[in-house]
């Protein structure tokens, strides 16, 4: 997707490129129905306008590998932190890597210092379901509870959040 902003960046520069790129980023935002798909090209698009600059400025191939892993790296935990915060994901983190989820965990900790730590409880995709096909906008907030939690208390709680969602979908029709 970002490929088409190379002839703008080739032919007008890098000032008209950066434009067309928050451009197309906000209306991306704005009207693709997948957020997290629309939030990639937001966090990844201008990679081309800054490749050149890179190449520029770091002429051995070494350093400058090291610093484009380096700054991926951070748009990618950068991403998945919004995409957690906005879209509370977390249940699709369950498959992610160790060493990713360690890395998040660490960051959520040193976030977290002097609060108490909470954790979403998922809404099951029977409602995720229902609520994408919902008329209209519609704001769920998860219920949270302390991360110490037994588990299950973890289970019951999510069961009578669900079901209470369920209710509320059903009363939408």
């Amino acid at each position: 997707a970002m490929v088409v902003l190379l002839p703008v960046l080739e032919e007008f520069g890098p000032k008209a490129a950066a434009t067309t790129y928050a451009a197309t980023a906000v209306v991306g935002l704005l009207l693709v129905p997948e957020l997290e798909l629309a939030l990639v090209f937001a966090a990844f698009g201008w990679y081309p306008i800054l490749r050149p600059r890179l190449n520029r400025t770091l002429h051995s191939r070494l350093p400058r590998l090291l610093v484009k892993l380096v700054l991926c790296t951070a748009v990618v935990l950068l991403l998945y932190g919004v995409l957690l915060r906005l879209l509370g994901m977390t249940a699709d983190l369950l498959g992610a890597s160790t060493l990713f989820n360690l890395v998040l965990l660490a960051l959520g900790f040193r976030r977290a210092k002097g609060r108490t730590l909470t954790v979403s409880l998922a809404v099951s995709s029977a409602n995720l379901k229902q609520m994408k096909t919902t008329d209209g906008p519609m704001a769920v907030l998860p219920a949270t509870l302390p991360a110490a939690a037994p588990h299950s208390e973890f289970v019951e709680q999510t069961k009578q959040m669900n079901e209470r969602l369920a209710r509320t979908l059903g009363e939408g029709d």
